[in-house]
């Protein structure tokens, strides 16, 4: 199984997974978009994950409830099981997301495109990373912040703008000037 892990080789095989297979969930799904710490590698230096993040939204059931049932169905067709949280593809654990609050569904709308050996990937920009992490925050997820925020790829007006616009509290440290006081120390 796989070892939660800071080894940004896992990280690397994350993104061949995504770049091998998850393209093709387009077939199934209206959009996918990394999100999560392997999102966070197309902006700033290796960050510690042990699975591949995956937001999906799926054309509308016609039902209240947003189903991923016929994502697994489509993907148990080609040998990717479920295990508990995950889907193993190409040995590396994915974790599919549901898009189901307004945020997920602007940042999936304007997820940009990065060329990945040849491949194009759609990744949550930096901007909708930080307002995500707004939204729920955690110790690792503020660590990954902080790391998007040293990087110098975040526009920061545009995150504060993003997350005003979804009613999120913005942390002092994401003013321009400010200290990154959530930084967590390892």
């Amino acid at each position: 199984g796989a070892r939660r892990t800071g080894n940004p080789e896992l990280a690397r095989l994350g993104e061949q997974a995504y770049v091998y297979g998850l393209n093709h969930l387009l077939v199934i799904a209206a959009s996918v978009a990394l999100v999560g710490a392997v999102a966070t590698l197309f902006y700033a230096e290796a960050t510690r994950t042990f699975d591949l993040d995956v937001a999906v939204t799926l054309p509308a059931s016609g039902g209240p409830l947003l189903s991923l049932s016929p994502l697994y169905d489509w993907l148990a067709q080609r040998g990717f099981v479920p295990e508990g949280e995950h889907v193993r593809i190409h040995d590396v654990p994915v974790q599919f997301l549901s898009g189901d609050s307004p945020l997920w569904a602007e940042a999936l709308t304007e997820a940009k495109v990065f060329d990945y050996e040849g491949t194009p990937v759609r990744v949550v920009s930096a901007e909708h990373l930080i307002a995500m992490i707004c939204e729920a925050p955690t110790a690792r997820r503020r660590e990954r912040a902080a790391l998007l925020l040293e990087s110098g790829n975040v526009d920061r007006a545009s995150a504060r703008e993003i997350a005003a616009r979804h009613h999120l509290t913005i942390p002092a440290s994401l003013h321009v000037g400010a200290p990154m006081s959530f930084r967590i120390a390892m």
